[in-house]
């Protein structure tokens, strides 16, 4: 019997008579094909990430609170996400981020301070930031 999945509608089927050519263009074949519903539903997720790099610059630090402020548009008082170290950081870029230990301090409308718990690197960090609408 021919039914669909309760999220997305995707076509299934335990009716052992059906020809698998039909059964396979049923899943394949044009806009009702489980192929392009999940193709739709993978683009809609990726709408609501936006990935943006920055860099943390050694003579942006204020020394007395330990805090940089980086400029991330779009980034909202209330925007949920994660920030890290850039792939391409160098080890020792990586070595003065652990030192460092940053945490973010402070989130405003296109401001992300980060604040250093440890020591204030003397090299600039890449930094990329992830943010989920």
């Amino acid at each position: 019997m021919a039914t669909t999945s309760p999220n997305f509608g995707f076509p299934m089927n335990d009716d052992d008579q059906e020809r698998f050519i039909d059964w396979r263009k049923k899943v394949n074949t044009g806009e009702e094909s489980a192929v392009y519903m999940i193709d739709k539903e993978i683009a809609k997720k990726n709408d609501k990430i936006k990935v943006m790099a920055g860099e943390l610059k050694p003579d942006g630090w204020d020394p007395e609170t330990k805090t940089q402020t980086l400029t991330f548009d779009g980034l909202t008082e209330d925007s949920n996400g994660e920030i890290g170290i850039a792939l391409g950081a160098t080890t020792e870029q990586r070595e003065f981020a652990r030192k460092a230990k940053f945490a973010v301090a402070g989130q405003s409308e296109n401001q992300l301070t980060i604040m250093a718990d440890g020591q204030i690197p003397t090299v600039s960090v890449p930094v990329v930031l992830a943010i989920f609408n």
